[in-house]
């Protein structure tokens, strides 16, 4: 049963990769014409064509997006237009920066964020409880922007604590890390105290305590892989957010990953950067998505069933 479960995970992963390629293709021809950029305005229609040859763009869609897929299929998304690399190239070297930040982030939110969760749940309607719930739903509500300026100008300017922007040691990290993983604390946090909430008043709770059982024990052997399964999924939301959304942090804070790479792709209409980092960032939602699956199949073996 839960090979066949796999087996339907995985195949619904594929089908959903193959429709994002092609939604990846279209929407980057709609963007522009790269070569406006990349020859004066008053050149000749000659210079033009040439220049759509060299860069693979004279075909029809159906020729691009065939040669586009087969490439694809070989791991070859083409050269940037405006670099001498492969696209996926220039994604490998951004890629070792955003996984690091993504990291670092992510156990930051979610250390947070479930013990922060858990401790309110314990106390519903307490002051505390109020607190972290307030904590929370600004931390979703902020901006992330506005959230990185505060701390470039409190812990970078005011106080000289860490650099402001760039990279090279875990100082340069410091800030990136912590705007990116403010979001994902407030959401995990009320996931966290919303479903250990309803744990704490199932009937198996009342019998543990009937039996003397401390609430430590019976939260950390009963009640939290039971609240799991949602704290899993927005765990696994968040985290591939934090992989594939970083553009806007990666930029203020010039971190050298694949969000400051999207961001000049998208600015200079660099097709195959944009196809490949977007390719890449779909590979990386669904695959976070089918692990959140699998989980589930491990929290709750009834899941194992659902292969309609």
């Amino acid at each position: 049963m839960l090979l066949r479960y796999l087996v339907f995970r995985v195949g619904r992963a594929l089908v959903t990769l193959a429709l994002m390629s092609m939604m990846v293709f279209g929407l980057t021809r709609l963007m522009g014409d790269p070569v406006s950029l990349l020859v004066a305005i008053d050149a000749s229609e000659e210079l033009r064509e040439q220049t759509r040859e060299r860069l693979g763009l004279d075909g029809s869609l159906t020729e691009q997006f065939t040669d586009f897929v087969l490439s694809a299929l070989q791991g070859d998304f083409g050269n940037s237009i405006y670099r001498s690399m492969s696209s996926r190239d220039l994604l490998l070297d951004a890629l070792p920066a955003t996984l690091l930040l993504a990291a670092v982030a992510a156990a930051i939110a979610i250390l947070v964020g479930v013990s922060i969760g858990v401790v309110a749940s314990l106390k519903p309607r307490s002051w505390l409880d109020t607190v972290v719930s307030s904590i929370s739903m600004a931390g979703v509500s902020m901006p992330e922007f506005w959230i990185a300026l505060l701390l470039i100008f409190w812990l970078a300017v005011g106080l000289g604590l860490v650099p402001t922007s760039g990279s090279g040691t875990w100082l340069h990290l410091v800030m990136p890390a912590i705007v990116l993983a403010i979001r994902p604390i407030g959401s995990i946090a009320q996931v966290t105290r919303s479903s250990m909430i309803d744990q704490m008043r199932a009937d198996y709770v009342v019998t543990a305590y009937a039996k003397g059982l401390k609430t430590p024990t019976i939260v950390r052997r009963h009640v939290l892989k039971n609240a799991g399964i949602p704290v899993v999924t927005m765990g696994g939301v968040e985290i591939a957010d934090l992989m594939t959304g970083a553009i806007v942090v990666e930029t203020i804070f010039n971190w050298p990953g694949v969000g400051r790479l999207a961001s000049h792709a998208m600015q200079t209409i660099d097709y195959p950067v944009i196809q490949t980092v977007v390719f890449w960032a779909a590979l990386i939602t669904i695959v976070m998505n089918l692990l959140v699956d699998l989980s589930y199949a491990w929290l709750d073996p009834r899941t194992r069933q659902e292969t309609r």
